[in-house]
């Protein structure tokens, strides 16, 4: 019984699809610190800092897309999607394929022509940013040529997200977690392989895109699959410019919001890569790189129950929307606690005994947790407001790039490295009375009455956890 119900979990299949992920990355990163020069390390780790800073184009119209495919397929008229915010009442219809098949015939249009902007985009500012970096490596060419590798799956996969988009949309979340983690199980056996027999920046980042590349694959199939059992057909070649201009109102928003959210998430690793040594610029993209892999539980986390929340929202149900809200920040903030007290106490003496190129600094981890923490929330809130298609995310937005982008001028001499992290958390700190007054009425709450047992025990716990590790290891 309770295997069956694990299985068929959705937040069960995300996290074992994720442990599949960071355990395939644990045992990698011992052999890619141990194997590859210092330089090399730390240009693979801005491989994924550049793509993940330049893919906020699409992330707008995903997350609209997304929703709006689970309006419909909930029953909710497409005419209802700029008026959810006022719905109290529970109140749906049976789905209506023709709507749900308007939508998808935009995706795809819209998709090929974000991709070619993507491709652009990255490889402008891959130049940019790698060129110094790159040209620290004994063998340049090879930095190249991984990044060439980089380039051009990065454009494949972002195009072949749009079923993904799909299977989200519908709630088929669960299929796309197992999915991701059978391949990356199989996978895994690749990585290890190359890794003990072909130990190269190329080989390792090759391997890496080809096991990205073939979840999506695979993701595209099933979708096709549930495509034709709910009658659309995306192959028809009709664009409504009425809907595209209602996906657009949310899409650019969020796009926006996606983007700069990157730069500010991002930007960090690239400035110290051009401004701090290779060592220091190597120790600080790999305690970010932990942190965003914690921080990616939390993500999933929520971002696993996404479509049905905004099934819960567009129907009006703010009980049920409410009682699975609170279920799933307190896993999102127990994960992320438990992740912060590992790392925290153990990531130096991990360190260690893999290498001894990389030494943490506690102090940036400990402003690493709280910054990350804090954005999450902050990520959570808005993401609630976005289910009633009330975005105001593109106004925080410009609130925390203000915010950090100052500080950070203000400060960098003085803190160093150390800078990045508190820029965020002051960010986030200055944009809280923002959230609060906007988001929480949304879903009928209090910021006290909803966070006096998520937020503020979870901040009391990693405050305790810090002072903690400073008293046994001054």
């Amino acid at each position: 019984m309770i295997f069956e119900k694990l299985f068929k979990s959705t937040i069960f299949n995300a996290w074992f699809s994720n442990a599949i992920i960071i355990f395939s990355m644990l045992i990698a990163m011992p052999i890619v610190l141990m194997k590859l020069s210092i330089e090399e390390v730390n240009v693979w780790f801005l491989f994924a800092t550049i793509v993940s800073l330049t893919q906020g184009i699409v992330t707008g119209f995903s997350s609209t897309f997304t929703r709006f495919i689970a309006y419909s397929s909930s029953g909710v008229s497409i005419d209802e999607f700029r008026h959810l915010k006022e719905k109290k009442t529970i109140n749906f219809a049976e789905i209506n394929t023709t709507q749900l098949n308007k939508i998808l015939n935009i995706m795809k249009p819209i998709y090929f022509g974000l991709s070619i902007l993507f491709f652009i985009i990255l490889y402008l500012v891959g130049h940019f940013f790698l060129t110094t970096p790159i040209s620290m490596m004994s063998n340049y060419n090879d930095g190249w040529i991984a990044w060439y590798i980089v380039l051009i799956s990065s454009t494949f996969i972002l195009y072949f997200n749009f079923y993904q988009v799909f299977l989200d949309g519908i709630n088929k979340v669960i299929l796309v977690q197992r999915i991701i983690a059978i391949v990356n199980f199989i996978g895994f056996f690749i990585v290890v392989f190359i890794l003990t027999f072909y130990p190269t920046l190329i080989y390792i980042t090759l391997v890496y895109q080809l096991v990205s590349f073939l979840t999506f694959f695979i993701v595209m199939i099933y979708s096709k699959k549930y495509m034709k059992r709910y009658k659309v057909d995306i192959k028809v070649l009709s664009f409504d410019k009425e809907l595209f201009m209602l996906v657009f109102e949310s899409a650019w928003k969020s796009g926006v919001t996606t983007i700069v959210a990157n730069i500010v998430k991002h930007i960090s690793s690239l400035i110290v890569a051009q401004m701090f040594s290779p060592s220091q610029s190597a120790s600080f993209q790999f305690i970010k790189r932990i942190f965003d892999v914690i921080e990616r539980f939390t993500v999933v986390t929520f971002n696993s129950k996404i479509p049905v929340f905004a099934q819960y929202r567009s129907r009006g149900d703010i009980h049920s929307f409410k009682r699975l809200l609170f279920k799933v920040q307190a896993l999102s903030y127990s994960a992320f606690t438990i992740g912060f007290l590992i790392f925290l106490f153990f990531g130096n003496i991990v360190a260690e005994l893999l290498n001894a190129k990389i030494v943490l600094d506690p102090i940036l981890i400990i402003l690493f947790g709280f910054s990350v923490l804090l954005t999450r929330w902050a990520g959570m809130k808005l993401a609630i407001s976005n289910q009633a298609n009330y975005i105001i995310e593109h106004v925080a937005i410009f609130i925390i790039s203000t915010s950090f982008f100052t500080f950070v001028y203000l400060f960098i001499d003085y803190f160093g490295l150390h800078v990045f992290p508190l820029a965020q958390i002051v960010a986030i700190l200055l944009l809280a009375p923002f959230i609060i007054k906007k988001v929480y009425n949304t879903f009928e709450a209090s910021f006290i009455n909803h966070e006096k047992t998520l937020l503020i025990p979870t901040l009391i716990v990693m405050i305790v956890l810090s002072i903690i590790y400073g008293v046994f290891n001054v």
